[in-house]
C-alpha cells in the first residue's frame, strides 16, 4: 500500500461522512439566522459570524475525527496496524498523506460554501481594508490628557474608524465618557456613543477622504479611557468582493484542522484511540469554539466586510502552523527511536 492509498482512503472516507452534515448545518445556519432576524429585527451583519462558523465547524471536526479512526497507524493497538505497517513506507507511514486528504476533503466541502453563504447571512457585498492605528505617544485619554493622536499610513481614502478602549477607574462620581474625533486638525464626528464599559465598540462612518492623523479629544465624563495597540482601526473606502474574502477564510479554517490532526500523530505513537481523539478533539474546540487562533476571527472579518489580507489573522495563525508543523516533524522522527 503506497502512500496515495492513504490520501485516497482517507479523502474519500471523510467526504462521505462530513457531505451530508455539513450541508445540513449550512441549512441550519441560514435558517438560525432567519430566525434570529424575525425575532430580533435586522442586526449588524457580524452578529452572523456564529452562524457562518457552524458549516466549517462540522467539516472541521467530522474530518479529523474520520480520519484518525480510518487511518490505522494514527494510534496504538489498531486492528489491521501490523498489517498497514509493514507495507507503508515514508518517516509517517502515510499519516502526512492521510492529513493531507482530510484537509483536501475539508477545503471541498466549505469553499462552495464560503463562496455563497456570506451573502446569504446578509455579509456586505465588498470587503474592505482593516488597518490598526499606532498611537503618537501617550494613549490615555482623561481631563488632564484631553487629546490621544493616531497615525494613519497615506495616500489612502477611508470610510471609517472603530474604537474599542480600556475604562478605567472613575475619576469622581460616574459619568460616561464622550470623545470627538478629528482628522488631520479637522473635526470628523462628535457623535460616537458615551463609553461606559471596557470592550465597548464605536464606529465613526463618514465620507471618503484622506488623512494622517487622527485625534480622540475628550468632550466630557468622569471615566478615563485607555487605547491598547489594534483599539482603533481604519477602513478603507475601497473594497474587494467578498466572495475572494471567503475563500481566503476557508483556507484559514484549515488551520485549526491541521493543528490537531498533527498532535494526533505524534500523541499516537504512545497512545491509543480515545488518547488520541480526546487530544485532537480538545485542540479542535479551543481553536475554533474557544476562539484561539485565525478561526473565528477569519469568521467575523467575513461577516464584517473586513478584507483578511489587511486584518491581522494571518498573525493568529502563523504561530498555529509553526506549532503543528513542530508536532509533525517530531512525528517523523520519533517513530524510529520507538522501535529502536
Amino acid at each position: 500500500m503506497r502512500s496515495r492509498g492513504a490520501f485516497t482512503i482517507v479523502l474519500r472516507a471523510c467526504l462521505a461522512t462530513a457531505l451530508v452534515p455539513t450541508l445540513l448545518a449550512a441549512i441550519t445556519a441560514i435558517a438560525w439566522q432567519r430566525l434570529q432576524q424575525t425575532a430580533n429585527g435586522p442586526a449588524a451583519p457580524g452578529a452572523a459570524a456564529p452562524a457562518l462558523a457552524l458549516p466549517f465547524l462540522v467539516a472541521a471536526a467530522l474530518c479529523a475525527m474520520r480520519t484518525t479512526r480510518v487511518w490505522p497507524l494514527f494510534a496504538l493497538q489498531r486492528p489491521g496496524a501490523d498489517f498497514v505497517q509493514r507495507l507503508q513506507t515514508g518517516p509517517l507511514r502515510g499519516r502526512g498523506s492521510a492529513v493531507a486528504a482530510a484537509l483536501l476533503a475539508q477545503l471541498l466541502l466549505t469553499l462552495p460554501l464560503a463562496l455563497l453563504l456570506p451573502t446569504w447571512l446578509g455579509a456586505p457585498t465588498m470587503a474592505h481594508a482593516t488597518v490598526a492605528l499606532l498611537a503618537r505617544g501617550p494613549s490615555r485619554l482623561d481631563p488632564t490628557h484631553p487629546t490621544v493622536s493616531f497615525s494613519a499610513p497615506a495616500n489612502i481614502e477611508w470610510q471609517r474608524l472603530a474604537l474599542r478602549a480600556i475604562v478605567m477607574v472613575p475619576e469622581g462620581p460616574l459619568q460616561p465618557t464622550r470623545l470627538s474625533l478629528q482628522a488631520n486638525g479637522q473635526e470628523l464626528t462628535n457623535s460616537l456613543p458615551a463609553f461606559t464599559d471596557t470592550g465597548q465598540r464605536a464606529v465613526a462612518t463618514f465620507a471618503p477622504r484622506a488623512f494622517t492623523r487622527v485625534d480622540a479629544v475628550w468632550i466630557d465624563g468622569t471615566l478615563p479611557l485607555y487605547f491598547p495597540p489594534g483599539s482603533v482601526e481604519a477602513t478603507a473606502a475601497h473594497g474587494r468582493r467578498t466572495v475572494g474574502n471567503a475563500a481566503i477564510a476557508a483556507g484559514l479554517a484549515l488551520v485549526p484542522t491541521f493543528v490537531a490532526l498533527a498532535a494526533a500523530c505524534l500523541v499516537g505513537l504512545v497512545a491509543t484511540l480515545p488518547t488520541v481523539t480526546m487530544v485532537a478533539a480538545s485542540l479542535l474546540f479551543v481553536m475554533t469554539v474557544g476562539d484561539v487562533g485565525p478561526f473565528g476571527a477569519a469568521m467575523r472579518a467575513v461577516m464584517r466586510g473586513e478584507w483578511l489580507l489587511s486584518a491581522p489573522v494571518f498573525a493568529a495563525a502563523l504561530p498555529l502552523l509553526a506549532l503543528g508543523s513542530l508536532a509533525m516533524a517530531l512525528a517523523m522522527f520519533a517513530r524510529p527511536r520507538l522501535r529502536a
